[in-house]
């Protein structure tokens, strides 16, 4: 789990105390706008790593995760099976 300084450092949490109202596209994955908005954010973050660890490893299937989208995580989570098979 994020500690509570990581997510804190996390450019979405950032954003979320800026303007909300934009972090939702975070959870909107139907709006290719939205998507590309929440990865252009994850681009900038300096906890994306550790995100992406998280994500992976609690199998988020909601929303944007260190720009990657539900079916971006089921790739990298099957090449990562397939890479310790």
């Amino acid at each position: 789990m994020l500690t509570a300084t990581e997510a804190e450092q996390g450019a979405c949490f950032r954003l979320y105390l800026r303007d909300p109202e934009l972090y939702q596209a975070f959870w909107d994955e139907k709006s290719g706008k939205a998507r590309a908005k929440a990865k252009a954010v994850c681009a900038t973050c300096p906890v994306i790593d550790r995100c992406l660890e998280e994500a992976l490893a609690d199998n988020e299937v909601f929303g944007i995760w260190a720009g990657t989208g539900r079916r971006d995580r089921e790739v990298l989570r099957r090449d990562i099976r397939n890479a310790v098979d």
